[in-house]
């Protein structure tokens, strides 16, 4: 079972876990562009 299915969150609870991890994803994807050792 998902955590989805165990708690049942509201739509504006969705919504915020939605835009953190939108958030965090975008940093991170950010931060692996700009440092030179993240890829060659």
């Amino acid at each position: 079972m998902t955590m989805v299915e165990l708690v049942k969150p509201s739509w504006h609870e969705r919504l915020l876990i939605l835009t953190a991890q939108g958030v965090f994803f975008n940093a991170f994807f950010v931060f692996y562009l700009l440092s030179p050792k993240g890829h060659i």
